[in-house]
């Protein structure tokens, strides 16, 4: 009895054993290892694609994969956090100039945090398995998460990937087809989930910005949305457009929408019935050229469709409900818009004092390059400090 139960102990053994090299094997990097979330390809014919319909796929970036391991589609209990960094192929250098540089020198969170159940997520617009994304597989065998000083702050690393073919992967309608997918792939897994674009770059030595993040999430938790107003300066005599201000150059708008780059609400059924009315308001255009929930106005996106719709009311009821959940839509500064006008750290620091990160592609190209920028990891505030290294999770 005793052999027979050996023998099926052995047998299941191979099985899993099998199972796991047939998954490692379908992947052009060695560090991707799949995971069974759900996957639905986007059709850009079927124009009711509205929030919980479509997913992404979620792949773990991992160099150390452990056979038979439990992760994110079979927890039990959700994670706080997840930072969710959205990008394209021509976004790629930035991102890996990031990562491995400036979040070195000013990492997410301090190597004596108490920082816990928080991911990053990397969010491809394309496919994880098309060979001619050239950039995108060679951003893959080049970066070792598990080499950066700042891998301790988060517990696992995902790919996720959009699967966008290349007519749909365009602004607004690829950044709009992504930010309702991350919605039905997350929710069952996360609280929250906090959007950084490539060209939000942290500069402050003093504050982390993780846990800057991390601590919004405790205070009103009753928010959907809690993000940066256009930050963006002034100079000339503005006219109205629609509900913005817009520049004479037409360069910069100010309104009051809260920027993409914000913190969301997820598993908040009143928040899906919200998402599911600016999706039917601002539908498709005829041209089929955008996706619904984005052509809400002459720039179009999705931060400023769901904005828009809360100073748009088309009956009473409207106006009715608009007022029962305006409270749900909060303003900070932690993250910072500040469009792409040149700007100095110290004036920032002095005018917004919980700025921790700055939205801006000007001031992310102005360092990336910078040649007095410094991007050895012998500076980096973590550097050879036993501390992070014994709190590093590497599955």
């Amino acid at each position: 009895m005793r052999r027979l139960v050996w023998v099926a102990v052995i047998l299941a053994q191979l099985v899993l054993v099998f199972r796991d090299l047939h998954l490692w094997s379908n992947y052009p990097s060695k560090s991707l290892i799949q995971t069974t979330t759900q996957h639905l390809h986007f059709n850009p014919e079927n124009h009711n694609n509205t929030i919980g319909r479509a997913s992404a796929k979620l792949t773990l970036l991992d160099t150390s994969y452990v056979p038979n391991h439990l992760y994110m589609t079979t927890q039990v209990q959700k994670k706080k956090l997840a930072i969710v960094i959205p990008f394209i192929d021509s976004q790629i250098e930035l991102l890996k100039f990031q990562l491995s540089c400036v979040w070195e020198q000013f990492p997410p969170c301090f190597c004596f945090s108490d920082i816990e159940q928080v991911d990053l997520i990397l969010f491809f617009s394309g496919s994880v398995r098309f060979k001619g994304n050239m950039l995108f597989l060679e951003f893959l065998r080049e970066v070792d998460f598990n080499s950066f000083s700042w891998r301790h702050c988060f517990e696992d690393i995902y790919l996720m990937s959009a699967e966008l073919p290349s007519e749909c992967d365009t602004h607004p309608e690829g950044t709009c087809i992504m930010f309702y997918q991350i919605f039905p792939t997350l929710e069952n897994n996360y609280l929250y989930f906090q959007i950084i674009e490539p060209d939000v770059t942290p500069f402050r030595h003093d504050l982390a910005w993780l846990q800057e993040v991390v601590a919004m999430t405790r205070d009103h938790n009753d928010f959907w949305v809690k993000g940066s107003v256009s930050a963006c300066p002034s100079g000339m005599k503005p006219h109205f457009r629609t509900f913005c201000i817009q520049y004479s150059i037409g360069t910069a708008w100010i309104d009051y929408h809260i920027n993409g780059n914000a913190l969301y609400k997820l598993g908040d059924r009143d928040f899906d019935v919200y998402l599911q009315r600016v999706q039917k308001r601002y539908v498709r255009k005829r041209n089929g050229k955008t996706v619904q929930g984005c052509s809400g106005t002459f720039y179009g996106g999705y931060d400023v469709s769901i904005f828009q719709y809360l100073y748009s009311s088309h009956t009473f009821e409207e106006w009715e409900y608009i007022q029962s959940v305006l409270h749900h839509f909060s303003y900070d500064t932690a993250i910072l818009n500040y469009c792409n006008f040149p700007l100095r750290i110290e004036e920032i620091q002095s005018k917004y004092p919980n700025t921790v990160m700055i939205h801006s592609k000007w001031y992310a190209l102005k360092r990336k390059y910078d040649s007095n920028f410094n991007c050895n990891k012998e500076h980096t505030i973590c550097h050879s400090l036993k501390a992070c290294s014994s709190k590093v999770s590497i599955r």
